[in-house]
């Protein structure tokens, strides 16, 4: 039985995503100070009310904001091996039916990857339009229009009345990827390998909050006079981009954004352990929350998967 429900989930795997034929080479234990996976944490040890992962709220979605589309033709990201598929993911796998840590790993991680893949391609798109229309000196109506909607998406200050050189270098430092060693560890250790109770029922793999009465999951032990929730998602993929826009936008990540940039003007790879450096504010564990996600980057050989210059 133990030998079908894994079959049963990696089918599920392969025929929801085309893109999972990669192969992730893990071990069967972590060097990190998550639990096993035999056990899941409670809503209650992956969300403490300090955290500051829920600064991000009620995010709109991004058919409502980018209206406007001047996206140059997409460039694969990934090799043909890890194609990008067009689907939207609703609901995760019950990943709870793998009992080996190994194999579980990698049905997560290989269910985890084409979608921050594909969410990855859509803002290097994005990024380079920006960067085309930076060395413009006039602009159509279309492409102001377009200018202010990324604007808005990416939080800046000031919605522009010009496009000056310092509005495109501010959101430039926005419109940025998140490298896949990240994303793949923190969706890991945030929903405890796609098992937690926000994460089943939630679809929420990064722990985010929300603040209006019935947008998400009331924790069991929310501390009285607290109003938040963990957000609700409508599919897994929204998870993924409100991951991204989180760490894009919100105040408490301009360290990584500030290390990101600095990669760019160097030339060199953006990696996960990089920018995990920018990620204290991401937990009241500070330090030793950066130091696990950086652990399981090497423990899983995740690095190989970040995106080069």
């Amino acid at each position: 039985m133990k030998n079908y429900a894994m079959i049963k989930i990696l089918l599920i795997c392969l025929v929801t995503l085309s893109g999972c034929s990669t192969h992730f080479s893990g071990t069967d234990t972590d060097t990190t100070s998550s639990p096993p996976l035999s056990q899941s944490k409670s809503d209650d040890d992956l969300l403490t009310p300090e955290k500051n992962n829920q600064a991000k709220q009620d995010i709109p979605s991004k058919k409502l904001i980018q209206k406007t589309d001047l996206s140059t033709p997409k460039n694969n990201f990934v090799s043909s091996k890890h194609e990008i598929p067009k689907v939207t993911i609703s609901s995760l796998p019950d990943f709870s039916t793998i009992t080996s840590t190994k194999k579980r790993k990698q049905a997560f991680f290989q269910f985890m990857m084409p979608m921050i893949e594909k969410e990855n391609q859509h803002i290097l798109d994005d990024r380079k339009t920006i960067q085309r229309l930076s060395d413009s000196t006039q602009f159509t109506n279309k492409e102001k229009t377009w200018l202010k909607q990324q604007s808005q998406q990416y939080e800046l200050d000031n919605t522009p009345n010009d496009f000056s050189p310092h509005f495109f270098q501010a959101l430039l430092k926005r419109v940025d990827i998140i490298p896949v060693s990240l994303a793949l560890v923190q969706s890991a250790n945030e929903s405890a390998w796609g098992t937690s109770r926000f994460a089943v029922e939630g679809n929420n793999l990064y722990g985010q909050w929300c603040f209006s009465q019935g947008c998400g999951i009331v924790p069991h032990k929310r501390p009285k006079g607290r109003t938040y929730e963990v957000r609700r998602f409508n599919s897994v993929t929204d998870s993924v981009h409100a991951y991204m826009i989180n760490l894009n936008t919100h105040d408490s990540y301009k360290p990584l954004r500030t290390i990101r940039q600095s990669l760019r003007q160097q030339d060199k790879t953006i990696t996960g352990p990089a920018l995990a450096e920018g990620l204290t504010g991401y937990s009241t564990r500070g330090e030793d929350y950066v130091r696990e996600l950086v652990s399981m980057i090497k423990t899983n050989h995740l690095l190989q998967y970040d995106r080069k210059p």
